[in-house]
């Protein structure tokens, strides 16, 4: 998630975690963060999924506070395909 800082002041940035799953924060990015006026922040989220099954998650970042952005997460789980599928069907006539 790249963030940038919308104010003319400088902010203090901490970012968390909901309902996480499979998902989790780099441990750089737990940190709080000071940001300069339009500085930006770069927050690493990592998907580690243990099931088969879809996951969610929200990103919480918050400034002074008083502001917080919301980041909502969507993770699928696939199976790799271990071979090329062919298949046919027949069109109406």
């Amino acid at each position: 998630i790249v963030f940038q800082n919308p104010f003319q002041n400088p902010i203090m940035l901490h970012a968390k975690i909901i309902e996480r799953g499979g998902f989790a924060l780099a441990k750089d990015s737990t940190n709080k963060q000071i940001l300069a006026p339009n500085e930006i922040f770069k927050l690493n989220v990592i998907f580690k999924p243990k099931e088969l099954q879809s996951y969610t998650a929200e990103v919480i970042i918050s400034a002074n506070e008083k502001s917080n952005w919301v980041y909502k997460l969507i993770g699928h789980v696939l199976l790799p395909s271990i071979s090329e599928f062919n298949f046919s069907t027949v069109c109406r006539s």
